[in-house]
């Protein structure tokens, strides 16, 4: 007599076929793209695998625009959990921080439904990371990749941190420890010894130096291992990366002045030789705890560190202001961004009918743009061809484009924890079965940008020592030994008080759900509740700006489908959302 086999297995969500099936039991209007899709491609960030979907498109190389709707107006989600927002002065996220290889599954809701966060107009972008593998393995891979008219072609730049091959600056590039305050600075006079001892104590680092640009490069290495602990099974997946990517090129930069229907005349030209290099290094940890077939944990964690060197170097004329005079510009740019995000999930079975999933997540944002550097130089015309050096313009007060130096840093920490409930009438296995859910979402965001600039001025323009200072090269011009308060250059702040900010996101939401199957009709609907207090402080010039947001909004949402075949089906969505700053 034939005993019973219990056969398990793991359901693989990173297939086209799960992805199909994904799509087509949704309760709602959702495009995505699988892993298994994604190994074929040769992207290598989010931002270029969501734009494969239908509908949508990348801005700036890096914003999801769903349906020609600004990255704004979206929202994303990290393995159920809210995500982040990246940026300084608008809500959204920069996609091309997240590694193509941590991406199991990519969906991309086009409507609302009472489970989803309500705050998107365009599209929820849902990005679920790398599970535990159905077979345990290890894997090295490394790439080398040679790029033509950059590789071991000259790349021009200053001096960087020692750190800047991990995608970081260790303060190299920061303001020196000590220094005095914005209110000190602008409290002082322009020949003060607090502004001498000031500009004396910043970086010198101006020099254009040249050097061959290396191969791109990169290493990961990843492992998945199932194993038991006791009586339960734990899964892991590890992956490490780490690339480094180097990228020239000339652009042409020209305007014109149209006075009439037939005559454009030249504003200006000129070509912006632009050199780049980018460090990427990130980490995927994440663990899946099976207690037994009704009770399970996942704890999901990834990082990434990505830092971004650009050097302009413009040259070219200026056909309004100066037009005699050629122009040789310089801007040195460093960006560093890191995110961190992590969740903790669990999912409960009570009975045949009755599931409870949670999550309890983390974001954290950290970008910083230290010591962005632009100055401009001018020669006469009448020196071309000779060793006649180009001269320093200085600004007759603090810009952020004449001999300036700025600073920014914006750090967003959020948390977040939701719980779902679902009942399913009648036989729970059958796959068109009424059901109800309810559940809640909890979301605690802080977020602090602050930002500064300053810029090098004459003293005395009209002194001698200035002529001789501003055509000294640049690795002298802004050296301590001209930073004299008598007839050298000085340092004045340009920072107002509106150019920082905190804020604080206080989200409670609560929904309630169902679905009814009705003949080859399955028609869902629901209410959702969000209650969200917004509070920001920063300054409007010295005036003092505290504001705070109270809403609570009534989000109501049905969908229909109907169902053609067993494999086909149209489907037709209403749902009310909103958008908040």
């Amino acid at each position: 007599e034939l005993a019973e086999v219990v056969v398990q297995a793991k359901r693989e969500i990173a297939t086209d076929a799960n992805l199909l099936n994904s799509i087509r039991e949704a309760k709602l209007v959702v495009s995505g793209i699988s892993a298994e899709q994604i190994t074929k491609l040769p992207d290598r960030d989010a931002a270029q695998i969501a734009q494969r979907v239908p509908g949508i498109t990348i801005a700036d190389n890096r914003f999801v625009v769903v349906r020609g709707i600004p990255q704004r107006y979206n929202q994303v989600m990290f393995n159920g959990s809210l995500g982040p927002s990246t940026e300084t002065d608008t809500r959204s996220f920069s996609f091309d921080l997240i590694p193509a290889g941590f991406i199991d599954q990519m969906l991309i809701y086009k409507s609302g439904s009472a489970e989803l966060p309500g705050d998107f107009s365009g599209g929820l972008i849902h990005i679920v990371t790398k599970e535990p593998a159905a077979e345990d393995f290890t894997k090295v891979e490394v790439g080398v990749g040679f790029r033509q008219g950059t590789t071991f072609q000259d790349n021009v730049g200053p001096q960087g941190s020692s750190t800047d091959w991990l995608g970081y600056d260790n303060g190299f590039r920061d303001l020196p420890a000590g220094f005095p305050t914005r209110q000190a600075l602008q409290g002082s006079a322009r020949n003060s010894s607090l502004r001498e001892r000031s500009g004396r104590s910043l970086t010198n680092n101006f020099e254009p130096l040249t050097n061959s640009t290396p191969v791109d490069h990169g290493l990961k290495v990843t492992t998945s291992q199932t194993f038991n602990l006791g009586r339960v099974q734990v899964g892991n997946y590890t992956s490490i990366a780490y690339s480094r990517s180097y990228q020239n090129y000339q652009a042409e930069f020209n305007r014109f002045n149209e006075f009439s229907s037939t005559t454009l005349t030249p504003r200006f030209a000129f070509l912006d030789n632009t050199y780049t290099n980018e460090a990427r290094a990130g980490g995927l940890f994440n663990w899946r705890f099976e207690f037994n077939d009704r009770h399970q944990l996942e704890f999901k964690n990834f990082f990434v560190q990505l830092g971004e060197t650009r050097s302009i170097v413009r040259d070219g004329n200026d056909f309004i202001q100066q037009p005699n005079f050629d122009r040789l510009n310089y801007g040195y740019y460093y960006l560093s961004r890191g995110i961190y995000t992590g969740q903790l999930k669990g999912e409960h079975k009570l009975g045949e009918a009755n599931k409870i999933t949670w999550t309890a997540g983390v974001n954290n944002i950290n970008k910083s743009e230290p010591d962005y550097r632009r100055f401009r130089t001018l020669r006469d015309q009448s020196f071309r061809g000779t060793e006649e050096p180009y001269f320093m313009q200085l600004p007759p007060n603090s810009n952020l484009f004449d001999a300036s130096r700025f600073w920014s840093s914006l750090s967003d920490l959020s948390v977040n924890q939701t719980l779902n409930f679902e009942h399913r009438f009648g036989n729970p296995e059958a796959k068109r079965t009424p059901a109800i859910r309810a559940g809640y979402l909890v979301e605690l965001r802080e977020r602090d940008f602050s930002a500064r600039y300053l810029s090098y001025l004459a003293v005395d323009p009209s002194s001698a020592e200035i002529q001789n200072i501003i055509r000294d090269p640049l690795s002298d011009v802004f050296s301590p030994a001209n930073i004299n308060r008598n007839t050298g250059l000085t340092i004045e702040e340009g920072t107002n008080r509106s150019d920082s900010y905190t804020g604080t996101n206080q989200l409670f939401a609560g929904y309630i759900s169902g679905t009814l199957p009705i003949s080859k009709f399955d028609v869902t609907g629901g209410l959702r509740v969000e209650h969200n207090i917004q509070k920001l402080e920063s300054f409007s010039n010295e005036n003092p700006v505290n504001v705070e947001n109270v809403v609570t909004a009534f989000l109501p949402s049905l969908n229909a489908a109907f169902n053609l075949t067993d494999r086909s089906l149209i489907r037709a969505a209403y749902s009310r959302t909103l958008n908040r700053p």
